[in-house]
């Protein structure tokens, strides 16, 4: 509507101006914040959002506001940022998940890239037929807090492998995990919740339907599930994703948490996202030998 085109507005006026929003949105229980709304700043001008809801216990939850800004305050920062992405023949960037503006189809405007912060780029192979390598590099152009200019490069390259082998013995499962979890949520926002949870289950289903047709012995039984042990937390994390508060079915989880949980997947690194999906787990047994606080 009206409002949103006036946030979309001036989050692009702040972006072309190298300012970078952060906000700090507080609500009452049962308070609606319009964080969906208001969250366009930061997504578009490479802030960072965080929603305070029903604040109760005063000691603590002043200490976590003040430990949130601090971290604002004293974290590395690069300011007045650009950042482009290539490719080699072959390959091309589909599509970037994280908070900034795409200026152009390669370079990103980011008036400020924290230490907190992941870009996630999704490649498309387009033909790799004749190539021994791919390789991807990504330059990010900054000026750091004491005023210097600075750019970083980011190069990686890749051998090109004839069979699937090679691929499932050295993925990564929690870039799997961050990654598809960014592409369920700019699913979520495209379409609905409904479509972002099949999207997320189909691609599980499909890379390890892909691994089986692939590696599974012959006398396997139909019913048992084949993984490679690079990816055996996959379908675990998928399970997780699904039932967390970002893309869960009901009513128990309200607009705003939503919207804020989803802002903070879009910007979050791998063990932020492994934190997000997979619950942490401590002994009891051996709690009690440890001293009172």
């Amino acid at each position: 509507g009206a409002r949103g085109d006036f946030y979309k507005t001036l989050a692009l006026d702040c972006s072309k101006a190298q300012i970078a929003i952060d906000m700090h949105l507080f609500a009452g229980a049962n308070q609606f914040a319009d964080v969906a709304t208001l969250g366009t700043l930061p997504r578009i001008t490479g802030g960072e959002l965080h929603h305070w809801s029903a604040l109760a216990d005063g000691a603590r939850d002043v200490r976590a506001v003040r430990a949130a800004v601090l971290r604002k305050a004293m974290r590395e920062t690069g300011w007045e940022a650009v950042m482009r992405v290539r490719c080699s023949k072959g390959v091309s960037v589909d599509a970037y998940h994280g908070h900034f503006f795409v200026r152009s189809h390669d370079l990103l405007a980011l008036p400020a890239a924290d230490a907190d912060k992941a870009y996630a780029v999704q490649l498309q192979v387009d033909d790799l037929k004749h190539a021994r390598t791919a390789s991807v590099q990504a330059a990010l152009l900054y000026t750091n807090t004491r005023g210097e200019r600075r750019i970083r490069v980011l190069t990686v390259c890749a051998p090109v492998v004839s069979t699937l082998g090679p691929l499932f013995q050295h993925a990564d499962c929690d870039a799997v995990v961050n990654l598809t979890a960014k592409m369920a949520v700019a699913k979520a926002l495209q379409s609905r919740l409904a479509d972002a949870r099949e999207a997320l289950v189909n691609k599980c289903i499909d890379v390890l339907a892909v691994y089986r047709r692939g590696f599974a012995a012959a006398s396997t039984p139909a019913t048992q599930l084949v993984l490679p042990d690079s990816l055996k937390l996959l379908p675990l994390c998928t399970l997780g994703l699904i039932k967390n508060a970002i893309f869960r079915a009901g009513g128990d989880v309200d607009a705003d948490r939503r919207a804020a949980l989803m802002a903070v997947l879009r910007t979050a690194p791998t063990h932020v996202t492994r934190r997000f999906v997979h619950p942490r787990m401590w002994p009891l047994a051996e709690l009690a030998a440890l001293p009172a606080a």
